[in-house]
């Protein structure tokens, strides 16, 4: 009798059937190994900064690698993204000008798209380093239940949306800086 594996013993211990089959009912999927660099080359190329050979498979690590080993959080939490103002002066950066325009330009009620995959930061602190003299402070709300992968730094999927509930101007030090707060939003609002 087949069935007679699924049926669990006295001490709740999996046995080697439900292992096999979990296995087999998850199609098998090898999880790859990627690390922050592998995610920060496909955004280099998502970007249109360079060209990658390699863009497909980049891609395709990276998304199976945050399906299957991102973990649901317990609490609401809040993070934190650093922008630092691109170089006007130099017209190979027209792309990265235009966004940061975009989004320091941000209205309340604005729905925010980050085509790549985003890294973020628990900590204000570590977001101001890379946001420095007139850059943008990212402020993000994350309700508990959501899904996040963390690779040193929480980096969520690309393409994910964020609506706009707030955009102050802020002087921390010496810096003059868009503070933006952002809800997430689920990936099917439009």
């Amino acid at each position: 009798m087949l069935f007679n594996c699924f049926k669990r013993t006295t001490n709740n211990k999996e046995l080697f059937c439900h292992q096999y089959w979990r296995k087999v009912l998850t199609h098998n999927k090898e999880i790859p190994n990627v690390s922050r660099f592998e995610f920060n080359d496909a955004n280099i190329a998502l970007m249109g900064f360079t060209h990658s050979n390699n863009l497909n498979s980049l891609i395709k690590d990276n998304d199976l690698a945050q399906k299957l080993l991102s973990k649901r959080i317990d609490n609401d939490i809040v993070l934190w993204r650093g922008i630092s103002k691109p170089d006007t002066d130099n017209n190979k950066y027209n792309y990265a000008i235009n966004l940061y325009k975009k989004c320091s330009t941000l209205r309340k009620g604005d729905t925010f798209y980050m085509p790549e995959y985003s890294f973020w930061s628990d900590n204000k602190n570590t977001a101001l380093n890379y946001g420095n003299k007139n850059g943008i402070l990212y402020e993000l709300k994350v309700p508990k239940g959501t899904n996040i992968f963390q690779k040193i730094y929480p980096i969520f999927q690309r393409a994910s949306k964020f609506l706009c509930t707030e955009n102050n101007t802020i002087i921390d030090g010496n810096n003059k800086l868009n503070h933006i707060k952002l809800d997430l939003l689920p990936r099917d609002i439009k």
